[in-house]
């Protein structure tokens, strides 16, 4: 977070608290498909050498951060699936106590989460549901968990004006 504020991305001006903050002036109720403590378990459950190496990657690619969300950003703007995925899960399979992160923290949650918004569709009322890049894309993102348990998951595409 220290990083992302010295390029000068705002904590206050986040995706989730804006739409969280737009949602509370119209009134509208807001739940979540987990809670802050749940995603800390995650972390927490994974094995000491996993979590070596999460900090590890992280501290060796400290430098690269402002060129992998600019990558990221780009791809998102242009709606590329594929080099979303190929960006986040680039060192999937790479190590196999690795994987057991890209395991815990996407895969897992992403089958947890459909779970939930298959029951928040199937309670029949209109929802509007926000998630991270690396749980829309690839074989094992929520849109594509949904689509195999039968619902209808189509994607939107922003218009230029």
């Amino acid at each position: 977070m220290i990083e992302l504020e010295r390029q000068g991305f705002d904590p206050e001006q986040g995706v989730e608290l804006a739409l969280a903050q737009r949602a509370e002036a119209a009134g509208k109720a807001i739940t979540g498909l987990e809670t802050a403590d749940a995603q800390i378990a995650v972390l927490d459950s994974l094995p000491w050498r996993t979590q070596e190496l999460m900090l590890r990657d992280a501290l060796d690619h400290e430098g690269d951060l402002e060129r992998g969300l600019a990558l990221l950003l780009d791809a998102w703007r242009k709606g590329d699936a594929a080099r979303i995925e190929a960006e986040i899960f680039a060192d999937l399979g790479s190590d196999p106590d690795l994987d057991r992160y890209f395991e815990a923290l996407f895969f897992e949650r992403n089958r947890r989460m459909a779970r939930g918004i298959a029951e928040i569709v199937d309670r029949g009322a209109p929802a509007f549901v926000v998630l991270g890049a690396g749980h829309v894309v690839g074989e094992r993102g929520v849109p594509a968990l949904l689509i195999e348990a039968g619902y209808a998951v189509r994607r939107l595409a922003k218009t230029r004006r």
